[in-house]
């Protein structure tokens, strides 16, 4: 279901690298809608870049407990990750339109049919992937 594919001859510029922002199902539940998804993937050139558009156009918010939208048993929906975390993809074995496909058919959450990974590209497209 992947609307876009980089082919493998086309390399990323490689200051640009994949940050995933994996959703905790704080209060026993995740949300689900067409901007955000068990995972939301950001590709930008910095964790900061990553944050805003995190915030900005998925709906990604953080310090959920402190602020009263999240459980505080279940801790925080989302955590910012750290520099450190973000992916350079494709590499010499995986794109991440594969990585991203087999992370939706690897979650034990969601249900087939339901979205489990969506792509923010640099670009400005998004892509979502399907559990089966």
């Amino acid at each position: 279901m992947a609307s876009k594919t980089f082919k493998p001859d086309t390399p990323q510029p490689t200051e640009l690298r994949w940050f995933n922002y994996r959703q905790n199902n704080s209060g026993g539940s995740f949300v689900k809608n067409d901007d955000v998804s068990i995972n939301v993937v950001i590709q930008a050139t910095s964790l900061k870049e990553a944050n805003r558009i995190a915030e900005d156009r998925a709906g990604v918010y953080f310090d959920g407990v402190r602020k009263g939208y999240d459980c505080s048993c279940c801790g925080d929906r989302w955590y910012r990750p750290w520099e450190e975390d973000g992916m350079e993809i494709p590499t010499t074995f995986v794109t991440i339109e594969d990585w991203a496909e087999d992370t939706a058919q690897d979650s034990w959450e969601p249900k087939s049919g339901e979205s489990a990974v969506i792509l923010y590209y640099a670009d400005g497209a998004k892509t979502v992937y399907y559990k089966d």
